[in-house]
């Protein structure tokens, strides 16, 4: 099962792009770590 999540990231305008690509990077790994807590959590759930 696959599960796709649009980002969208808001930033200040005098934030230069190298900020921007570091702000979706971070999100998209903050969010992708969140995600598999939920999905382990919810394994362990079904296991027990």
């Amino acid at each position: 099962m696959k599960f796709t999540q649009q980002i969208v990231v808001p930033y200040e305008e005098n934030w230069t792009s190298e900020d921007i690509e570091k702000a979706l990077t971070d999100y998209n790994r903050e969010s992708k770590h969140g995600w598999s807590l939920i999905f382990d959590s919810l394994k362990e759930i079904v296991e027990n």
